[in-house]
């Protein structure tokens, strides 16, 4: 059927059918055309590419010619019949009708999908993607990764400059396990000023997980250079005195709250007044303690870790110090210091050690290991301050 035909057969005007019964006689009754009537003749159309079932859609058109989804039920029928003219036109039609719903915007891409449409398919769902909502999402992003189009011209030309959408659509490849993808969206979020802590720790996380250290680490630099403009110079340690607090990233300290320690940020409690991390154990349990760490990304070579800490009141024989171990095997780096016990003024921690060339990330961490003693539950304050891994030249 062409476009002509159809539009000469929806202007036709049986005017011997002059009442209801008339209209039933000849097969347009509008009871005819439930919604449950119309998905069954959607189906059959589909699966048995029956030509009744076009014929009755082309008839419950002519009931309803001004709706948006009789004109895409019809075209989705003329295209399972491989009329892909006539499919067209009756898309064209429906969009004038539905122009920002997203039902029909949707099942326009899938048509402009099917005939290899892809500029077509990026306008379509671009506009779903700006004024729907989120349920659109991962329909969306399953039918851009199977465009084969770059991912760069998928950003600019599918993809709205509103934060919520792109950072799903970042979300969706990390899971996928993309890495290039995943890049190049990144980046493009980055120029377009989309990104912010949370996000950006997402994605270091990512670049962790699939091992890509050196470019977790150089992203995390990148991006928070402004903060702390020696990370990765002078100190491998991100916020190493605390000058700010932590944020999401894990290449940033990880402060895992608890019933049985206090952890507080103190902009003057440090050394010379400098910012410090306090830790206070409130004598509640026996705990085991490691929920103050941060993952280090380092070369190959001889470390040197330097820090100072200060104790007042701690309990039991088992103090609190520092440890750094391979994230990956820690048979390869199992490094810990002398524990304070008691009340100490500031005191140096440090040490040299080697990363060797089949290491994986480090782990720093403040920790207190079980005591196996009667009295057992610790309690007093520590406080970290001036934490710094630079090369042992």
């Amino acid at each position: 059927m062409t476009c002509a035909a159809i539009e000469v057969w929806l202007n036709e005007n049986p005017a011997k059918l002059t009442d209801r019964q008339a209209w039933c006689d000849a097969w347009l009754c509008p009871q005819e055309f439930s919604g449950k009537r119309i998905y069954e003749l959607i189906k059959e159309s589909s699966t048995q590419a029956s030509p009744q079932a076009l014929t009755d859609l082309r008839r419950a058109l002519w009931l309803d010619a001004a709706s948006a989804y009789s004109w895409a039920d019809l075209a989705d029928a003329e295209m399972d019949a491989k009329h892909v003219e006539t499919a067209r036109y009756c898309f064209q039609r429906a969009l004038a009708a539905g122009p920002l719903n997203p039902v029909i915007l949707f099942r326009a891409a899938n048509f402009a999908f099917q005939i290899g449409d892809g500029l077509g398919t990026l306008r379509l769902l671009k506009t779903v993607l700006t004024n729907a909502g989120s349920a659109y999402y991962d329909s969306t992003f399953l039918t851009y990764s199977r465009l084969e189009l770059p991912i760069q011209q998928i950003l600019d030309q599918g993809i709205p400059t509103k934060k919520p959408v792109a950072e799903a659509f970042l979300h969706y490849w990390m899971e996928a396990k993309k890495l290039q993808e995943s890049q190049a969206i990144w980046e493009w979020m980055r120029s377009k000023g989309l990104v912010n802590d949370q996000l950006a720790g997402d994605y270091v996380s990512f670049l962790l997980r699939e091992k890509h250290l050196e470019e977790a680490a150089s992203t995390w630099q990148a991006y928070r250079s402004r903060e702390d403009s020696e990370y990765r110079k002078t100190n491998w340690v991100f916020n190493g005195s605390f000058q700010h607090e932590p944020t999401a990233s894990p290449l940033d300290w990880h402060l895992e709250k608890t019933q049985d320690v206090e952890i507080v940020r103190r902009p003057q409690g440090g050394r010379l007044n400098m910012p410090a991390l306090e830790t206070r154990f409130l004598g509640k349990e026996n705990i085991d303690f490691s929920q103050v760490s941060q993952t280090i990304v380092l070369e190959p070579g001889q470390w040197k870790l330097a820090a100072w800490m200060k104790t007042e009141g701690i309990t039991t024989n088992e103090g609190v110090g520092l440890h750094l171990s391979d994230l990956y095997d820690s048979t390869k780096l199992d490094w810990h210091s002398d524990r304070l016990i008691g009340t100490n003024d500031w005191t140096l921690i440090e040490d040299i050690f080697n990363v060797g060339p089949q290491s994986g990330p480090i782990r720093l961490e403040l920790i207190r290991r079980p005591s196996r003693k009667f009295d057992n539950k610790i309690e007093g304050t520590a406080w970290l301050c001036s934490v710094e891994l630079s090369p042992a030249h």
